[in-house]
């Protein structure tokens, strides 16, 4: 990549590292509900977060931010463990891991995970299509086993994912009621 055209990509992807991600979800409460659903889910920490502005065309979005053939546990990420992609805007984008077919972002809210070690790459992004990156880091085992009235992480987990879900508006045009699901 040149350097104009990294420059672009700078200037187009927005990195939030551990330091400020914290003051951005006091900031943001959707971001913070996000943030604390996936956590819940996963077991483990987000210690960086991306914003992609990106477009196939040029236009509305950078081609630059369609990155080529990388892998997300590099530079800044160097502890990432697993990587979550959400698209964040109604638009039509696609991605794709290395020997494994292409995957489409079927609607708004879409999230798509997989371990950053894995290569992969961009695909398609419509104009204004912007994702969400979620970078997460492994977390110290928290359960103590000798304290027998201990409440299981997935009781623990489920209050707190349904607390956040019960009062986080997530504006994405559709009702959801179910995760949506796909198989690597």
């Amino acid at each position: 990549m040149d350097k104009a055209a990294r420059k672009l990509q700078r200037k187009t992807t927005t990195t939030v590292e551990k330091v400020k991600l914290q003051t951005l979800k006091d900031d943001v409460l959707q971001l913070k509900g996000i943030i604390a659903h996936a956590e819940n889910i996963t077991a483990l920490n987000v210690f960086n977060m991306e914003i992609l502005r990106q477009s196939s065309s040029g236009n509305f979005g950078s081609k630059e931010t369609l990155f080529g053939w990388h892998v997300d546990d590099t530079d800044r990420k160097d502890s990432a463990v697993l990587s979550v992609i959400i698209l964040l805007i109604p638009t039509k984008s696609s991605m794709q891991i290395m020997t494994k077919e292409q995957i489409v972002y079927e609607k708004q809210g879409t999230a798509i995970a997989f371990p950053s070690q894995l290569v992969h790459r961009s695909y398609y992004a419509e104009d204004n299509t912007i994702k969400l990156c979620l970078f997460f880091l492994n977390t110290e085992p928290s359960l103590d086993f000798y304290n027998k009235k201990r409440v299981t992480r997935n009781k623990r987990v489920r209050r707190q994912s349904e607390d956040i879900l019960e009062t986080l508006h997530w504006y994405l045009g559709e009702d959801f009621t179910k995760a949506d699901t796909k198989t690597l």
